[in-house]
């Protein structure tokens, strides 16, 4: 009883791909496994020679992995044909299907993946640890990465595909540790760029992706040697000109008549509060908007302002002085309670009441980071911070045109770079600044002078040019 077998497509779909097969004839009797590969007619090569393994034409991007699929499903079908056994073609399909996992949400060429074989096992593990115990923007940040290598080793979606089965699609995607190549990653940025991501985007990705890379080495998964990153270097991506306001633009911030909300029951409206939002952080050394967002009335002191920084974990203390104290004295009237409690947030938009607030509020960022019993809570709080950092930049937007900015040029963020820019104008060396911006090193406060000293040599330079007046 004689078993033939040949990868051939099947009828197109809406878009105009071709679902490839693996067809199996027995007992005169044809069935076809799926091999999950879907590629458009363009890529199929009619005259393939299947001892080479070139069904797919070599222009295509994943043109390797999908032939090395179909090879394996022909060579687990000549296997089956060359051992004497009778078998119909159904008992064949089942084999082949069984050995490939296919049926069981899983599409591989070749062995069961597992993450001391397959990268995306590996990173799908990975995301599961750091979940445990690592920072939840991380995990957010890697899922997504993942979400869109996957996306870009499936076949393209059908127009007609549920989001279910679209799902199953991209978690059945694997990546052999074999076929993690420099040609793979540059043809992966090759995707990203036409998805429109800009290059800092693809940069960072490629950063996350090979710190994933070189934990796998470090669980000798994969040999040093390996490192697709030996051969594929990541680029510095220049950071665009940062925004500093100038201490009249500050002025001009403090003494804007805005507009309550005509709606809101409150005293004052989010415009309001979110200029209050951009002052404390200048006039809290710098202060990142988290930090502020989770500030309580506890840590204001009668001299200083006294807080843990959640990203460094390293305390900072700011002296209050009358700028400081007509923010807070502004801050302290918003809030519900009269006067606030030590337990009440100094931004109104966070309440002591809330979930995300049910945590020791001098509890050590790192402790409360990684004790089981804060986690969900921790996760809950980064959250809060997003969404109320995002309302106060949508607010700082329609205020930037009053200081003659930009609309997309006043943020939170731009609080600390103009802080560092006041600095180095009253002349405090850069490592007196990297201590008030708790800096990791002196290099990362120079990158916020940069800028500036990049305009003072124009500036400079454009007197050696100018003539001199009659």
């Amino acid at each position: 009883m004689s078993i033939t077998y040949k990868i051939v497509l099947i009828k197109a779909d809406k878009a105009g791909n071709w679902p490839v097969y693996l067809r199996i004839t027995s007992q005169r009797k044809q069935v076809y496994v799926s091999s999950g590969v879907i590629v458009p007619e363009a890529f199929w090569n009619a005259k393939a020679d299947p001892m080479r393994a070139n069904w797919i034409r070599s222009t295509h991007p994943q043109a390797k992995l999908f032939n090395s699929r179909l090879e394996t499903l022909q060579q687990d079908a000549r296997a089956l044909a060359l051992d004497g056994i009778p078998r119909t073609a159904a008992e064949v399909k089942r084999l082949v299907e069984v050995k490939n996992g296919i049926g069981q949400g899983i599409a591989h060429a070749g062995i069961q993946p597992t993450a001391s074989t397959d990268f995306l096992c590996y990173f799908t593990e990975e995301i599961a640890r750091r979940s445990k115990g690592g920072h939840p923007r991380s995990v957010e940040k890697l899922a997504c990465i993942l979400h869109k290598i996957q996306d870009f080793l499936a076949p393209p979606r059908d127009p007609g595909q549920s989001a279910a089965a679209r799902a199953a699609q991209l978690a059945a995607q694997r990546l052999p540790f074999t076929e993690l190549t420099a040609r793979w990653l540059r043809e992966y940025v090759t995707y990203l760029e036409a998805r429109g991501n800009k290059d800092s985007t693809i940069q960072k990705e490629l950063s996350f992706i090979k710190t994933i890379v070189r934990r796998a080495i470090e669980d000798e998964y994969l040999a040093v040697g390996k490192s697709p990153f030996k051969y594929l270097k990541i680029r510095e991506v220049a950071a665009g000109p940062k925004v500093k306001l100038t201490q009249a633009q500050i002025t001009r911030l403090e003494e804007l008549v805005l507009p309550a909300h005509r709606y809101s029951r409150k005293a004052y409206s989010t415009q309001q509060l979110a200029r209050e939002v951009w002052l404390l952080q200048y006039y809290l050394l710098g202060s990142r908007v988290g930090d502020v967002l989770t500030l309580r009335w506890g840590a204001v002191g009668a001299d200083t302002v006294r807080f843990y920084e959640q990203k460094t974990n390293k305390l900072k203390v700011a002296p209050r002085h009358e700028q400081l104290n007509a923010v807070l004295a502004r801050l302290a009237a918003m809030c519900s309670q009269q006067p606030p409690r030590p337990q009440d947030f100094v931004i109104p938009l966070s309440r002591a009441e809330a979930a995300y607030a049910q945590y020791p509020p001098a509890l050590d960022w790192r402790l409360f980071a990684r004790l089981p019993a804060h986690r969900a809570t921790w996760g809950l709080l980064l959250s809060h911070i997003g969404s109320s950092t995002a309302v106060i930049n949508g607010k700082l937007k329609e205020i930037a045109p009053m200081l003659g900015l930009a609309t997309e040029r006043l943020t939170t963020h731009t609080a600390r770079h103009s802080f560092a820019n006041m600095g180095r104008l009253a002349g405090i060396p850069a490592a007196h600044m990297r201590d008030m911006l708790n800096h990791h090193s002196v290099a990362q406060t120079e990158a916020y002078f940069g800028e500036l000293k990049t305009e003072e040599v124009s500036e400079w330079a454009l007197k050696i040019y100018q003539k001199p007046s009659d």
